[in-house]
């Protein structure tokens, strides 16, 4: 039995070292104190003062080409307006990657709906919300004032195969979601949650880091649950309708008014167009 001990000690030994190995071999492929400019590409945001790269994430496979795809933000974008912000998405390829890229040549971008919304200062897929194959994506605009002055709005695009275009205005998202209050700056924070109640659809969370509902400023961070998409009519169109909807969390639901009827669901603001 010793023997077959220091056999085995001496096989976990060799794996051990040889995983060692491994991992050294892989960690020689990114060096401590690397410049940048050996970077594979880059990206420049497209006007002085833009701060594009304030905030970056992936976006997953938003057009299901297998190919995992990026944002970048600039807050302070004016194109759609002085500090409307914008939000560019970069589909991935399998080559044809180059440094000091403009911003300019993004796949898609993504305007606030008004000056002084900083769209873009937080970015984040969403996971695949609706189940429809492909990963969504979360846009922040955290200084937007739809709901009230500073009250932040976060923005849902979903996944599609195709159709998608620069300079394109947040106003034509598939969601949106208010802010509770004045100055709730919702919308500072984004992130997937991944599938936390395991129906197959992932969820995503929204942070509200100056709500003062627990105490001044204590923020608050909401779960939004993802759900499959409307009915269609006959013929498979959907429905175009235009709709508000007001936020309710201590029931857990929220109550829209649209036009031809009034809908519980479980998103914030639901807009679906054809």
């Amino acid at each position: 039995m010793a023997k077959l001990r220091n056999i085995f000690c001496l096989v976990l030994t060799f794996v051990l070292l040889g995983s060692l190995f491994a991992f050294g071999g892989v960690a020689y492929a990114f060096d401590p104190d690397t410049s940048l400019s050996t970077a594979d590409t880059s990206f420049w945001g497209e006007s002085a003062i833009d701060y594009s790269g304030i905030c970056v994430a992936t976006a997953g496979d938003v057009n299901g080409d297998g190919y995992d795809d990026f944002l970048i933000g600039a807050y302070r974008n004016d194109d759609g307006g002085s500090d409307a912000g914008q939000t560019y998405l970069i589909l991935g390829k399998a080559g044809g990657w180059t440094m000091d890229t403009s911003l300019s040549t993004a796949d898609a971008s993504f305007w606030g709906e008004h000056g002084g919304d900083r769209s873009g200062y937080s970015v984040a897929t969403a996971g695949d919300v609706n189940g429809d194959g492909y990963d969504d994506f979360l846009i922040g605009a955290y200084a937007n004032d739809d709901g009230g002055s500073g009250a932040g709005q976060t923005y849902l695009i979903l996944g599609k195969a195709g159709g998608w275009t620069m300079d394109t205005s947040l106003s034509t998202a598939n969601a949106s979601f208010w802010g509770e209050h004045l100055g709730d700056y919702s919308g500072y924070s984004v992130a997937t949650a991944g599938d936390v109640n395991g129906d197959g659809y992932d969820d995503f969370l929204i942070g509200a880091n100056q709500n003062s509902d627990g105490a001044a400023s204590a923020g608050q961070t909401y779960l939004l649950l993802g759900t499959p998409p409307p009915p269609r009519a006959v013929g498979g169109e959907v429905y175009p309708i235009n709709k508000v909807t007001v936020l309710m969390p201590w029931i857990g639901l929220a109550v829209t008014l649209a036009l031809g009827g009034v809908f519980i669901t479980r998103f914030a603001r639901r807009r679906v167009r054809s």
